[in-house]
């Protein structure tokens, strides 16, 4: 602050011619910061007499002259205008010394706009006025003349800027000029000192175009020994193909490729027939799913309840109708066959899958062997020995194939050896495995046996043994039908469970219901009882903000000095009245942005709600039929998987 009053207080000095110090500045009053703030604008308009004291003005006419003239030199208040406007009124020093500031920091740029002010910002004429001719016609004369006091303004400044380049380039021209001279200065030097060897130069520009000559004949020579190569490699390649065609055309024969063609036909059938219609049908029932998933607008936590529980029931349902049916017919003859015709389905299918990994492997390596195919094509054509580095290469290559296919030998002859081994370990603990299985059932066999077991009564021990299992059987039959009395008792007792929870939860609903209501009356009554408390003690206040006026008005009424008595308390009331409408603007503009985002974040929310039941649902489907995928029924002391 002390640093911004002391550059006010020297361009004051400067602007006015007077002698302010920093204590005296800040001892002014009001009044007189005014009057400087007004000397300052009149002096930057360049007016004539700034010496106008401000006391024999009212606050609002100062005001209002400042106001205008900033508003011409677009001066931007940092608080608001309201605020801005009262205390240029009042004299406050927070709000004039920016102004000072701002002012004398940009007095070239604010004498410009002063002086384009004076003759651009034409002079209002009412409507009643411009109807007359003459009056009409001056002021079209005045438009025309700021017109053209624009134009004139504008080719004034491209005049200075052009007179500035102007003096920029002919500077240029001088040093440039300066710099020709030395440079032609230096040539005829060199050009003296380079008279002697003018031959010498034509010599070396002859040789020179015969090594051209010589390089470009060495590399045509080296061009065509590389197309021959070429061709004699393509034409071997080419040989080479056609004795292995020749080879292929001895070996295949009409059975082989009709029995090819017959796999090939199989296999085809197979696939279309089987495999392609349960892929449709599943991308099918997929679709079905995706549409029935995509009609539901939004799935609630009721909705969402009920398919639980449909799926639920009709789960029981299955389990039950398969329980009936398997305790009507006591033994399924069929049920082995299905489970194989499934066991045999399921191979296939696996078969299939791997045909269609090994097809797209098999597409995947001939691709790669294309690319390297070109690859070793371009490679050839680039590098290709010739002459002694070939038969050195072949002779190279002729050892490491030697090398090569003896060692390929002995690495074959290893594996034949490993596979052996493992295979005769592999027999050797089998049968070490069977040898113990053997004599821990003979102990337990010799454990078991009676004393007076004999092989003549070992048919009647048989007999006996057979009997006690039939009757261990039917001893077992009541037992199950008891199990499935109690099972259905149980689901009965389950159902009535069911629906006393339900009526318990209509009832907790209905009271929760009841006493929201009654929460919600209280909370209501107590609202307008605040409410009412608020308008009482707001009419209270207002009453004494009456009486303190009206006091007010019987003072100056009585007070002969006054003039005008209610003219403070009108500008007071006005002020009130601005800076009210003021809050009341930005708080309507507050609720308008505040709807605006609620409106976008409640769509932006309830979006995210109906992705996240989608896919719970969705989890919820996957680990139910990951469960329910088979049922497992246990009878006779076995367990048997029936697919469905």
């Amino acid at each position: 602050m002390k640093e911004n009053t002391k550059f006010i207080v020297a361009e004051i000095n400067k602007l006015l011619g007077r002698n302010y110090n920093v204590i005296y500045f800040n001892s002014l009053r009001p009044e007189e910061l005014l009057q400087v703030l007004k000397e300052v604008l009149m002096k930057i308009q360049e007016q004539g007499d700034p010496s106008i004291d401000t006391k024999n003005e009212t606050p609002e006419e100062t005001s209002i002259y400042i106001l205008s003239v900033l508003r011409v030199l677009h001066y931007q208040p940092q608080i608001d205008p309201t605020n801005f406007r009262q205390g240029l009124i009042r004299g406050d020093p927070d709000t004039i010394h920016p102004i000072l500031i701002w002012l004398l920091t940009y007095v070239d740029t604010v004498r410009k706009r002063a002086y384009l002010s004076r003759f651009l910002v034409k002079v209002e004429v009412p409507d009643e006025y411009l109807s007359d001719l003459e009056v009409s016609s001056l002021y079209e004369q005045y438009t025309s003349l700021i017109d053209r006091f624009k134009t004139v303004h504008k080719e004034r400044e491209i005049g200075i800027k052009n007179f500035e380049n102007a003096s920029e380039l002919t500077a240029d021209l001088k040093t440039m000029e300066k710099e020709k001279e030395a440079v032609t200065i230096r040539i005829a030097k060199m050009r003296a000192k380079a008279e002697a060897g003018f031959h010498l130069l034509d010599a070396a520009r002859i040789l020179r175009i015969e090594k051209d000559k010589e390089r470009n004949l060495v590399l045509q020579e080296e061009q065509e020994r590389e197309i021959t190569s070429r061709l004699q490699s393509s034409l071997q390649r080419l040989q080479k193909e056609l004795q292995i065609l020749k080879k292929d055309e001895s070996e295949v024969t009409v059975e082989a490729l009709l029995q090819h063609l017959h796999e090939v036909i199989t296999v085809q059938t197979i696939v279309t027939n089987e495999k392609l219609p349960a892929e449709i049908h599943e991308k099918k029932n997929r679709i079905k799913a995706l549409n029935a998933v995509k009609q539901y607008a939004c799935l609630g936590s009721e909705q969402i309840n009920t398919l639980r529980n449909k799926l639920d029931t009709t789960a029981k349902e299955i389990q039950n109708l398969v329980e009936l049916k398997i305790s009507k017919s006591n033994i399924d003859k069929i049920e082995p066959f299905r489970q194989q015709a499934a066991a045999v389905a399921n191979i296939k299918r696996n078969v299939l899958e791997k045909l269609e990994k090994s097809e797209n492997s098999l597409n995947e390596l001939l691709l790669k062997l294309e690319e390297k195919q070109e690859l070793s094509k371009v490679v050839v054509e680039d590098v290709i020995p010739k002459g002694d580095e070939l038969k050195k290469y072949i002779n190279r290559l002729k050892t490491r194939g030697t090398l090569y296919k003896h060692s390929k030998s002995e690495l074959v002859w290893l594996n034949a050896e490993n596979s052996v081994l493992h295979r005769t370990a592999a027999i050797l603990e089998n049968q070490f495995n069977q040898c113990n299985q053997a004599r821990e059932i003979l102990e337990t066999v010799k454990k078991n046996i009676p004393d007076n077991f004999t092989v003549q009564n070992a048919s009647s021990m048989n007999l006996q043994l057979c009997r006690d299992i039939s009757a261990f059987r039917m001893r077992l039959i009541p037992l199950i039908n008891e199990i499935q009395t109690l099972r259905e008792k149980h689901r009965e007792f389950k159902h009535e469970q069911e629906k006393t929870r339900k009526a318990q939860i209509e009832v907790e609903s209905s009271m929760s219901v009841c006493i929201n209501d009654l929460q919600f009356e209280l909370k209501d009554r107590k609202e307008k009882v605040a409410k009412e408390t608020e308008e009482k003690e707001k009419l209270q206040k207002r009453i004494a903000k009456m009486k303190i006026m009206e006091n007010r008005l019987k003072r100056n009424k009585e007070d002969p000095l006054v003039s005008d008595p209610g003219k403070s308390i009108k500008e007071e009331l006005n002020s009130a009245i601005q800076a009210e409408e003021a809050k009341i603007k930005s708080l309507i503009l507050e609720k308008e942005h505040l709807k605006n985002t609620i409106v976008s974040r409640e769509k932006q929310m309830q979006m995210w709600n109906d992705v996240l039941s989608v896919f719970k649902c969705k989890m919820k489907c996957a680990e139910e039929s990951k469960q329910s995928n088979g049922i497992v029924v246990r009878r006779g002391g076995a367990e048997t998987l029936v697919l469905q």
